[in-house]
């Protein structure tokens, strides 16, 4: 069950932009270099190769919710937007499309000092948040 996710490709390079996965509490995720595997005490979603990999309790989506969503033939990036954001920020809501990392143009913005968000701007020069 926690492998339960699904891929979604860029419409620039064609590439993957990114994967979320729905990850059951207490499941082992791998979160990389340096942290490893981790156990959540709550549900959560793993979005996976567009900012690294970043777990996500799930808040504005109950479990049961992103089981469907993962479990669909077509999942629908802008559904998942329109629920939770931060699951897709690889997709750009004013073109309905989905794009990989390099091809968002990501702008680390800080606030004295400290990191505040990335911004990106599609290829098609939309901009939007896509960490915050």
């Amino acid at each position: 069950m926690s492998e339960r996710g699904v891929a979604f490709r860029c419409a620039e390079c064609g590439e993957v932009a990114a994967t979320v996965r729905l990850q059951p509490r207490e499941g082992p995720v791998n979160m990389g270099p340096p942290f490893g595997y981790q156990r959540q005490s709550r549900d959560g979603a793993v979005l996976d190769g567009f900012l690294g990999t970043v777990w996500h309790a799930l808040e504005r989506l109950t479990y049961d919710e992103m089981a469907w969503f993962v479990a669909q033939e077509r999942p629908d990036a802008a559904w998942l937007r329109a629920k939770d954001r931060e699951l897709a920020p690889f997709y750009c809501s004013h073109c309905e499309l989905n794009y990989c990392r390099a091809d968002w143009h990501p702008q680390v913005r800080f606030d004295e000092g400290f990191y505040d968000c990335t911004v990106g701007h599609c290829p098609r020069g939309h901009r939007q948040t896509i960490d915050d």
